[in-house]
């Protein structure tokens, strides 16, 4: 239905979980979660693309149904995959499927290297040619450096002290944030696509409590200083557009 109402402009993301806690509250073993993952999507694009859809599998069994109102896309809106660690596995099942791939959290060098098995993997399913390389990160604009670190750092501090109640907090994550005056953040994502073939932005510039006038300064800023040079300067594959969060 999102899909109709918006005109076919619906992006399906997905991933496996991470977060010990929910699959207790489920009693679901995390060992059982790529083969419960890969059986659910299968489900959800089957129900998509079938007009009488059935399925008997290993968690689920699905009586025959048909779906409507479909997806206005054909055959289904672009699914992307979320993954923290760029895995093999993981980067040759998105490949094989041609989905689209969000890597989350991952420091500079495991960026490059995830870029470069994902550039292998399309090659190996036929796919050459310039590709969305995509990540997540914070991002909070000031109109300079210690502006920037006056406004934001409760907020940074807030949000890295509740994240690590669930998840450990990589030695990275507070460098890589993208929190700084117009001109260092520039230089950061400048940098970060030189450094890791990143082409493809989502920008989480909502987090830790921050209230929401300093949100929509940042992104006012954002908008009128920052994203017109990046797209001038950073090879993109089809200028995919800028997400916020």
């Amino acid at each position: 239905m999102a899909d109709i109402i918006s005109g076919g402009h619906i992006d399906f993301g997905v991933g496996l979980g991470y977060r010990k806690y929910e699959f207790d509250g489920f009693r679901v073993d995390p060992g059982e979660k790529l083969e419960r993952f890969i059986e659910a999507l299968d489900i959800i694009l089957g129900v998509w693309t079938t007009d009488e859809y059935e399925h008997k599998g290993k968690f689920w069994d699905i009586p025959r149904l048909t779906l409507v109102p479909k997806p206005l896309q054909k055959p289904h809106p672009p699914v992307w995959v979320a993954t923290r660690l760029g895995t093999k596995e993981a980067i040759d099942f998105i490949a094989a499927n041609n989905y689209r791939m969000l890597s989350a959290w991952a420091p500079r060098p495991e960026l490059r290297a995830t870029y470069e098995l994902l550039k292998e993997s399309r090659e190996s399913n036929g796919m050459s040619g310039p590709f969305d390389f995509t990540c997540l990160r914070h991002v909070f604009v000031a109109d300079n450096d210690a502006e920037a670190k006056r406004l934001g750092s409760d907020y940074i501090a807030y949000y890295m002290n509740s994240t690590a109640l669930f998840r450990p907090i990589g030695d990275h994550e507070r460098d890589e944030m993208v929190f700084d005056g117009v001109d260092t953040c520039i230089e950061k994502i400048h940098s970060l696509s030189a450094d890791t073939g990143v082409n493809n932005l989502i920008y989480w510039m909502n987090f830790g409590g921050m209230p929401q006038d300093l949100v929509k300064r940042s992104m006012e800023l954002f908008a009128a200083e920052v994203i017109l040079n990046l797209r001038d300067n950073i090879p993109l594959a089809d200028l995919p557009s800028a997400a916020a969060e």
